[in-house]
């Protein structure tokens, strides 16, 4: 299914194909959305995140703590969201919120650099006019009390969703792979 950028994301990504040397391209070129972070033409980004950094460089979340992940332009303070855990795809828009305990410290990436271009991605293979139902208004009501119609669902509702990394190397740093439903 082809979809739109996540409302979140839209203003700070634009839209692209393919990542030129990525070794899994076919399987980059069939996903439903894809983006890279770019603000005023800067396409470099330091990269933090809340989580654990796993021993292959990617991220991933505990049970007590979600995961986050930020992304800062040299010389702003602008914190940009990637990715919120708790508030982001399908899970916790449409199934189930999860409490969590912990507030985990927010760390910098350096695996690899300090400086990266940032890819996004997300994929739906959800038929949300299948699986739901929508009131007469053609809306439906998320966990946290908000209407929205199906448009909001196919761009936002995503089911899997990640951030590969290039550094200033050239070298693709898969940073996070999450499946969120």
């Amino acid at each position: 299914m082809i979809m739109d950028a996540p409302i979140y994301l839209k203003k700070y990504t634009k839209e692209i194909d393919n990542l030129p040397g990525f070794k899994y391209q076919n399987w980059f070129s069939d996903l439903s959305w894809k983006g890279q972070l770019s603000i005023d033409d800067c396409s470099l980004f330091s990269v933090y995140f809340e989580g654990v950094l796993c021993e292959d460089g990617s991220i991933a979340s505990t049970d007590k703590s979600p995961l986050r992940v930020y992304a800062k332009r040299q010389g702003y303070n602008e914190k940009i969201v990637l990715f919120d855990e708790e508030l982001y795809g399908y899970t916790p828009l449409l199934i189930e919120k999860v409490e969590y305990f912990q507030k985990s410290k927010i760390k910098k990436y350096k695996r690899e650099g300090h400086l990266f271009e940032v890819f996004i991605w997300a994929n739906s293979s959800i038929d949300f006019e299948d699986e739901f139902h929508f009131d007469e208004n053609n809306k439906i009501t998320l966990l946290n009390g908000n209407s929205v119609d199906i448009q909001f669902l196919k761009s936002n509702a995503f089911d899997a969703f990640g951030i590969i990394l290039r550094n200033e190397e050239k070298r693709y740093i898969n940073l996070l792979e999450m499946e969120l439903s």
